[in-house]
């Protein structure tokens, strides 16, 4: 089955967004397979076999080009798989017809749901009782010192934190309307804050913030959602399965690139002159807030105001087939590109 028709992603089972993706997988009725990655790194699957050495997941692949941050995995599925046979994932508001709120909803998914709500979640895991060398790898991730400690001696701070985004969102869903943005289906806004706030309501010690008789419709929203999902994996319970490392690797650098990655022109003109860029120069991408401990770097190939796409080393894949170069993806929102020189590419870690 080619990664064209069913993508390949990346990620362990406890990954919020991990079930993000698989949600927004399940809504638009994309089959897919999963490599089960480490809940830390050294992760062979994606640094080994595919040469990939970005640590943060979901990553998903569409043939030959990787997608990183589940921000452009949703709009390159949006792109690649078209409505109507799959259900889009931006659905206009009910009566009014147009483009479904997509910028918007973009914004608010990695603004609110992937930055404010998902670090609210961060700082509620019970991380007393969590293994000291996860701690540390998290420290790492973050890029600072966390006093794991006081994190949760201001558990009932974060609490009443909480209950004021609860609160926010039930003012918006008060009028009885089944979708966050009133919708016929559910959208990315949806999606954005479902799967923060179900791993927050996963935690014992949070689950009685989410009280019906305080957030009736918030929590009837929740319900329903997760209603639809399970009613979504039961028509179809073979949509998401799992595949080997290896042999999602041989499909991957078996698999054509798409062509063009972006459009023309690939390197847009005025953003390569901002950045300080050439087509066909080496450059580094790293996030901005957490996991830039590690930096990706590629071949500058394709550059908008959107992404910024990389053309890996050629490499062989498992089981010896010929050598193939990899396209990967990022958003331009949330990462740092930069050229690099020639000294210093040797110095850092190659893809």
């Amino acid at each position: 089955m080619s990664p064209l028709s069913s993508p390949i992603y990346y990620g362990y089972d406890a990954s919020p967004f991990v079930s993000k993706l698989e949600t927004v997988l399940l809504l638009r009725n994309i089959p897919a397979r999963r490599v089960q990655v480490a809940l830390t790194p050294p992760r062979p699957e994606l640094s080994t076999l595919l040469g990939i050495p970005y640590r943060r997941v979901p990553l998903l692949a569409l043939g030959r080009d990787v997608y990183v941050d589940t921000f452009l995995v949703t709009a390159a599925l949006e792109r690649h798989f078209p409505a109507p046979r799959h259900p889009t994932i931006f659905p206009a508001r009910r009566g009014k017809g147009g483009s479904g709120d997509v910028g918007l909803q973009k914004a608010f998914g990695m603004f609110y749901g992937d930055k404010n709500l998902f670090g609210l979640g961060f700082r509620l895991l019970p991380w007393t009782r969590v293994p000291r060398a996860l701690q540390e790898d998290r420290k790492k991730f973050m890029g600072r010192d966390v006093d794991f400690e006081a994190l949760a001696q201001q558990q009932s701070v974060t609490h009443s934190t909480l209950a004021s985004h609860l609160a926010l969102i039930e003012e918006q869903l008060a009028d009885g309307r089944t979708w966050f943005l009133d919708t016929d289906t559910p959208g990315y806004a949806d999606v954005s804050l479902h799967f923060a706030l179900t791993w927050m309501r996963s935690f014992r010690a949070t689950r009685p913030v989410f009280a019906p008789a305080q957030y009736p419709f918030t929590v009837a929203w929740l319900n329903n959602l997760d209603a639809l999902l399970t009613q979504k994996r039961a028509a179809a319970p073979h949509a998401l399965t799992k595949i080997s490392g290896a042999d999602a690797a041989r499909a991957i650098f078996a698999a054509p690139v798409l062509d063009p990655p972006l459009g023309a022109p690939a390197v847009d003109p005025l953003e390569a002159t901002r950045l300080a860029l050439k087509p066909g120069a080496r450059v580094s991408v790293r996030p901005d807030d957490t996991g830039k401990e590690v930096e990706t770097i590629g071949t500058l190939v394709a550059l908008s105001r959107e992404e910024v796409v990389l053309e890996t080393e050629a490499r062989a894949a498992p089981g010896g087939a010929g050598p193939a170069a990899l396209r990967v993806h990022f958003p331009r929102l949330g990462y740092v590109v930069v050229a690099v020189g020639a000294a210093q590419t040797e110095a850092r870690t190659k893809l």
